[in-house]
């Protein structure tokens, strides 16, 4: 045997799960994408390493354009992200991505219009 202990398989609750918790986690359905715990971690030693760490979508687009109306129901995911998209960490992280957004002001739902890196247009 070694002196090190195996690594165990923690699902949001960092390193004090065991993989006989994980197991339990996973039969209930906790432990899968939109499940409602976080991504899996290994802990080694007491170290908590990301298994899948999530992706930001922002690294596989070119430009993006965000329009909205600030008054209509339901707009607070557009918000989110024109904020997310003009953040400087953002900026700075994909500095060839051109983020523009457009307040409207009339009452229209929310749009998206994405070029993907390999020039596919999405609205």
């Amino acid at each position: 045997t070694s002196q090190f202990p195996a690594p165990t398989i923690a699902v949001g609750s960092g390193c004090m799960a065991t993989p006989v918790t994980f197991a339990r986690q996973a039969a209930r359905g906790i432990g899968r994408i939109g499940g409602g715990f976080g991504w899996p971690q290994v802990c080694v030693r007491g170290m908590k390493y990301n298994l899948f760490p999530p992706l930001d979508f922002l690294a596989y687009l070119k430009r993006i354009h965000v329009a909205y109306h600030p008054g209509r129901e339901r707009t607070e995911v557009a918000r989110k992200l024109i904020m997310h998209m003009t953040s400087e960490p953002t900026k700075k992280r994909w500095p060839k991505l051109e983020a523009s957004f457009e307040l409207l002001g009339y009452d229209a739902p929310a749009t998206i219009d994405v070029e993907m890196l390999d020039g596919r247009k999405k609205r």
